[in-house]
């Protein structure tokens, strides 16, 4: 390891105290549930600004010892059974240069520090977001571990901590990688959000020497800064409850020099901020006038607008799609304007201001077959080039190198390339009709040599409920169709992405509509001779889970097994739990009342909607799996289900993930969880 690397790492861990391309070879075995799930060989892929180099992390993963705290064993005589053995990557940082068309600069970490992104700061200058995570110590209790952005030169001199100046900061701010201006037009500094005595206040940067000045201050319950394209602030959004579903949007009033609150609204749970009512995208050309992303007042669907702060209103509706939410905008990366938005429909679109950028992104779907999700990375700062990053249900992901001047692509590496050429499989978009009218989208894939041979079918409703299904690669998906099933995908109401209604026509149909969209699609195959209920299980996870223990319960006769990863069983006792844990008056018990239905005014419609209730009914296999320490559906959920099918005789399995949650999980939790579900499904259908 160069000196170089050693200082790096040597001066994040203090400040925590807080190759060459691949040969891309063709395999054309069935991928194993680690080919899957394994993270990607390369991912973090960004363009300088002038065009000629391109960052990006490569990611070597494999098993080691471990000792007893969960640290990597380095001697080499240390010699320990494979069930000793865990997964851990080690991260490496490289630059490409175009121009020699050759890696000129090699950054590895040790195993237990890993990149979350790149991004250049200027031609001359790469930051990186480094990660350690916590570990066990040596005499018992936890190390702290945190991520810090680092700045690395690209030639030459020594790598910079961010806040290095900062001292007692990394006890304040665990994870400090978040940058809310990059201040194009000055490459030595950027602006970043930090937490000082409580509260998260806005800090200007200098990324060659680390040094900080604080330029805004926020208060204890504040999230998130906006700032125009100088970098003064302009919105901040503070949490109005402890669990922050009900937010404060406040404007800086200058001629008055004070913020005023101009918004409230709430948020679902595990709402992401981009799926808010209400968030900033961009300055407009008209001071004090933004661009947002809402789907409030009277709008069905999520828009991008023009919003004035010093009104408080809305001024024009910039963007929308019919019967689609918009998934986010479009900035551009050297100024911060706002160039378009993107949506799902099925597949990812763009749509840009710039009618000749639009021309290119309409060559570059046809160059791909118009079957492939194409997203562009990045442009440098003349808009000469541009790195996409291609997918599909069949493609877990390609990087290439758009030529714009000569209309050239480049290859530059696969992102899985142990899959290269590995997933005959083919993907279906249905739309489906439904027992009141009501067309629902399902994906239906299935192995290439056996859609008319009748492969054995999964059913797998997806979770949430206000999740969605899209048409591109999913990891257990591809599994199981190169395992030589056929998956059914359904959005149901009650899913995401196809505006309020369709989201809140779920609202008190768990096992109503939201379960006989699921069942009405199912019979759809059936009825068109593309499976049969003889040879067919239902899948699912969280919500999902849920869907397949009620499809037990009450349409044994649709399906052969079933299997239920995290599901509720007990609707009243799942809503009691989330009371007990959020308080009676949370917005998050406030929502589960919407989406499950009120135990005080509909008690016995919950009890009937619970599949615990009916465990006579089932009269097929089930397969319970649920983490030991799931915090999102109680493990008694799965508990209590095993308890009343053993009660009567029922054929159940259980497997419980030790030391995970709901979500989050470890590559050999991942492993686990994919092959005994199919060592299950595969003794109770026939392929």
């Amino acid at each position: 390891m160069s000196k170089r690397t050693i200082y790096l790492i040597q001066l994040f861990f203090l400040s925590l105290i807080f190759g060459a391309f691949p040969n891309l070879s063709q395999a054309t075995t069935i991928p194993s549930a680690y080919d899957i799930m394994k993270p990607p060989d390369f991912s973090g892929v960004e363009l300088s600004p002038n065009g000629r180099y391109i960052a990006f992390i490569r990611i070597k993963t494999k098993k080691y010892c471990l000792d007893r705290y969960g640290s990597v064993i380095k001697s080499e005589e240390a010699n320990c059974k494979d069930q000793n053995k865990s997964y851990r990557t080690v991260n490496q940082i490289s630059i490409f240069d175009l121009n020699v068309s050759r890696i000129i600069t090699n950054i590895p970490l040790p195993e237990n520090f890993y990149v979350n992104w790149l991004e250049w700061a200027s031609n001359d200058r790469l930051l990186a977001a480094l990660v350690r995570p916590t570990t066990v110590g040596e005499k018992g209790g936890y190390i702290l571990g945190g991520s810090r952005i680092v700045s690395l030169p690209l030639k030459g001199g020594k790598p910079v901590a961010l806040f290095a100046d900062q001292k007692r900061f990394a006890r304040q701010n665990r994870h400090l990688v978040k940058i809310s201006n990059m201040l194009r037009d000055d490459p030595e500094h950027i602006i970043m959000p930090a937490s000082k005595n409580g509260a998260l206040d806005l800090w200007k940067v200098n990324v060659l020497t680390g040094h900080s000045e604080r330029i805004a201050k926020g208060k204890s319950k504040t999230f998130y800064w906006f700032t125009d394209p100088k970098g003064e602030p302009v919105l901040r959004f503070d949490c109005l409850v402890s669990s922050c579903r009900k937010i404060n949007v406040l404007a800086f009033n200058q001629e008055a020099n004070k913020w005023k609150k101009i918004k409230t609204f709430k948020i679902k749970p595990d709402e992401g901020e981009d799926d808010y009512s209400f968030w900033p995208i961009a300055s407009a050309e008209k001071e004090g006038q933004y661009y947002v992303m809402s789907n409030e007042d009277t709008d069905d669907f999520r828009s991008i607008k023009l919003y004035d702060i010093k009104t408080e209103t809305y001024i024009k509706t910039v963007f929308k799609q019919p019967n689609i939410d918009v998934g986010g905008a479009l900035l551009d990366l050297q100024t911060g304007n706002y160039s378009g938005a993107w949506f799902y429909d099925d597949r990812l679109n763009y749509a840009f201001n710039n009618t000749k950028l639009q021309k290119h992104y309409k060559g570059l779907n046809t160059y791909f077959g118009n079957q492939e999700n194409v997203k562009l990375f990045g442009f440098d700062a003349k808009r000469t080039k541009a790195v996409i990053h291609v997918t599909s249900p069949q493609n877990p992901g390609e990087y290439y190198v758009y030529d714009i001047e000569n209309k050239n692509v480049t290859r530059i590496f696969g992102s899985y390339s142990h899959l290269d050429e590995r997933l005959a499989t083919e993907t279906e978009v249905l739309h489906i009709p439904v027992r009141d009218g009501t067309n629902i989208t399902a994906y239906y894939t299935y192995p290439k040599a056996k859609k008319f041979a009748k492969a054995p079918l999964l059913v797998m409703p997806h979770g949430g409920p206000e999740r969605r299904d899209y048409y591109d690669y999913d990891r257990t998906v591809q599994y199981f169709a190169t395992h030589g099933y056929q998956i059914l995908q359904v959005n149901f109401r009650g899913s995401s992405g196809f505006g309020r209604k369709f989201a809140e026509a779920g609202y008190g149909e768990w096992g109503g509509k939201m379960q006989n969209d699921v069942t009405d699609s199912v019979k759809y195959l059936y009825n068109q001779n593309l499976a049969s209920a003889d040879n067919a299980c239902i899948v699912g996870y969280s919500y999902g889970g849920y869907v397949a223990l009620y499809a037990g319960a009450m349409t044994p006769e649709l399906f052969k097994c079933v299997v239920s990863g995290g599901g509720v069983s007990d609707i009243l006792a799942d809503l009691k739990q989330t009371r007990k844990y959020y308080g009676k008056n949370s917005e998050s018990y406030e929502y589960w009342l919407k989406s499950m239905g009120n135990p005080k005014t509909e008690k016995d419609k919950l009890s009937a909607n619970s599949p615990v209730n009916f465990a006579t009914n089932f009269k097929t296999p089930v397969l319970l799996i649920h983490g030991e320490h799931d915090g999102i559906v109680d493990i008694s959920q799965s508990l209590k289900m095993q308890k009343e099918l053993i009660k009567v005789g029922a054929d159940v399995e259980f497997l419980k993930l030790k030391n995970v949650g709901h979500s989050g999980w470890d590559l050999e939790n991942k492993i686990l969880y994919l092959e005994t579900v199919e060592d299950f499904v595969s003794r109770h259908l026939t392929k």
